[in-house]
């Protein structure tokens, strides 16, 4: 193997894929209008940005790609058991196994991701330690691996999702020029793959987009491609 054949071959399949062109997508199914309204009160009492307080009360889900560090794309093992014939083992499957979703962020001052998170386990367990309905707390979320152009080659949707982990947030004096990070594990149902262009566009717009817009936006680009015979 020679490194032209390689060249020839990264060029015929458009190239590599780069592991820091990628985004995420996360409806949070929580929105605390009470302490959004007293990040707004505290922002004026304090001299802050009172702009500042009033943007909480909007979160655009793409605060969170933005912010957003790392991310995986998942993986999935069989599992087996062994299976005895004519003296002979074989493994036969019996089971799918996936691992959970991690995810990392940048933290900013008004420590927005933190208590995002914060309230979305809130939101899973009660203060009595009671649980909530599964469908009150769960959101599918999109991960993407996008081309050097911006554009999704392919597209993951974690069904069902919710936070199992706020990791805890290291506080240290010696650390001045550094941000903070904070990691948050999550656990779901199953996972979906799809690879085409308008498949990625149209499930991203489903996600970031409130209410049934991002249905109206899907049958639209759907329509479009019907048309086109574009996949």
């Amino acid at each position: 193997m020679s490194i032209d054949n390689l060249k020839s071959t990264i060029g015929r399949r458009q190239g590599v894929a780069q592991p820091n062109r990628f985004a995420i997508y996360i409806p949070i199914p929580i929105f605390n209008t009470d302490n959004a309204l007293k990040n707004v009160i505290q922002a004026g009492i304090a001299g802050g940005s009172v702009a500042a307080g009033i943007n909480s009360l909007y979160n655009d889900p793409r605060d969170l790609t933005f912010l957003c560090r790392t991310a995986v794309l998942p993986g999935r093992q069989i599992a087996t058991t062994d299976y005895a014939t004519n003296s002979k083992t074989h493994k036969m499957p019996y089971a799918g196994i996936t691992d959970d979703l991690t995810l990392t962020f940048i933290l900013t001052q008004d420590m927005f991701v933190k208590k995002l998170f914060d309230a979305w386990q809130a939101k899973v367990i009660n203060p009595d330690y009671s649980v909530n309905y599964k469908d009150t707390y769960v959101s599918d979320i999109i991960v993407q691996q996008l081309n050097k152009d911006n554009f999704p080659i392919y597209t993951v949707k974690f069904k069902n999702a919710y936070p199992v982990t706020v990791d805890p947030i290291e506080l240290n004096s010696d650390s001045t020029d550094t941000m903070s990070i904070m990691g948050v594990t999550l656990a779901y149902d199953d996972w979906e793959a799809s690879d085409g262009l308008l498949d990625g566009v149209s499930d991203a717009l489903n996600i970031a987009l409130p209410g049934n817009l991002g249905t109206k936006f899907t049958g639209v680009l759907d329509g479009l491609a019907s048309k086109f015979n574009i996949n």
